[in-house]
């Protein structure tokens, strides 16, 4: 009997803050802070003070919430750009990899296959273990958002940091009034403290994000290059196919132009290099 009530809270415990490597816990975080106490704070404490007198603000502020909620749940909840499974070319690549010539001269013709879930990888994809696909573009596994960032997802992430960001700095702006009128607040010089902590690490992750737009690349890529052949020159120093300019590169990020196919890719690196 007590056995089962062990597996009973296991399983609800997993259920809840999700299966060890994988935890709900930074997103259950996220929703704790904003919907038990951020809102309450604001709508209870700082609203009814400073409406009158910086409604603006409330408005421009409601607002950005909305579009960082939007943001979140699109990047949360939608597929970031999983591969799909056990795929007829993995099988074919299986079997004709014992005619392989190359096998002696240290290559693998085995080195893009995945074998998790049975395909051959694209350029620029990678499995990840946390969710155990592998992904178009991989960027990163991000707790906060309980899923990968890839090629489906990664403007929206990005939408995500950058609205988070930016209601920070107007929650920090509506507590600094706030004090100016009513004075000292534990409550409110707590959530300042906690919105100027929340608003530096967002603003410096969506500084990443944007550079990594810019330059057409990868969090992977740039973090592990001398894994991947196609990133580096004759010389094996760092080289990037993908930057096609800057106006380009931001284009492509937000899916309004489509990336550069393999053979382009090659042949740029042929008269580049």
């Amino acid at each position: 009997m007590r056995s089962k009530n062990l597996h009973a809270n296991f399983k609800w415990s997993s259920w809840l803050f999700g299966r060890p490597g994988k935890s709900k816990v930074p997103v259950i975080f996220f929703y704790g802070n904003l919907l038990l106490w951020g809102y309450p704070t604001y709508f209870f404490k700082i609203l009814p003070v400073l409406y009158n007198a910086f409604w603006e603000w409330h408005i421009i502020f409601a607002l950005s919430n909305v579009l960082m909620w939007i943001f979140f749940l699109k990047a949360s909840l939608m597929d970031p750009g999983f591969l799909p499974q056990d795929t007829e070319e993995y099988h074919y690549a299986v079997r004709q990899a014992i005619n392989f010539n190359d096998w002696k001269n240290g290559k693998n013709p085995l080195g893009r296959l995945c074998h998790t879930c049975h395909l051959v990888k694209p350029l620029r994809s990678k499995h990840c273990c946390m969710t155990n696909r592998c992904v178009s573009y991989f960027d990163h596994y991000c707790p906060y958002i309980y899923n990968d960032v890839g090629q489906r997802n990664r403007a929206y992430f990005l939408g995500f940091l950058l609205t988070m960001c930016i209601n920070c700095l107007f929650g920090i702006y509506l507590c600094w009034n706030w004090f100016q009128v009513e004075g000292q607040s534990l409550l409110i010089g707590l959530g300042c403290l906690f919105l100027i902590i929340i608003g530096f690490v967002s603003a410096v992750m969506t500084g990443m994000c944007l550079y990594m737009a810019a330059m057409n690349i990868t969090t992977n890529e740039r973090v592990n290059a001398k894994r991947y052949f196609y990133l580096m020159d004759k010389t094996g120093k760092f080289y990037n196919p993908f930057d096609r300019g800057l106006r380009l590169n931001l284009l492509e990020f937000v899916h309004l132009i489509p990336p550069l196919s393999f053979d382009k890719i090659r042949r740029r690196q042929i008269s580049e290099i």
